[in-house]
């Protein structure tokens, strides 16, 4: 199920970094969406059985990255994201759907 969690939050994170115009930020969120879909096992348990090192076997992860990842596990959210939920409070998932409509619009 963390992996589901993560994608999802880094999905999140990738929108809000390509709406404040972060393309850096963007692709390094993308680039872990991208592994954690192929991941072939749980995360949270590659984690407890690993650590951190385990964390950065995976594709994508470096510092910043297995630091979220990390916050996730003992906290159930992340800050950042939270922070840009509360100064952008819109259903991300619905606009989305709607065909045309991205983070700069």
């Amino acid at each position: 199920m963390e992996n589901h969690d993560l994608i999802k939050i880094f999905e999140e994170l990738s929108f809000f970094a390509d709406i404040h115009s972060e393309p850096f930020k963007k692709r390094a969120y993308d680039r872990i969406v991208e592994s954690l879909e192929s991941l072939g096992e749980n995360i949270h348990e590659l984690y407890q059985r690993e650590g951190r090192a385990g964390l950065f076997r995976i594709a994508g992860v470096g510092e910043g990255i297995a630091d979220k990842i990390e916050e996730y596990f003992k906290t159930k959210k992340i800050k950042e994201l939270a922070g840009f939920k509360k100064k952008f409070p819109v259903d991300i998932d619905g606009l989305s759907a709607i065909e045309g409509v991205g983070p700069k619009s």
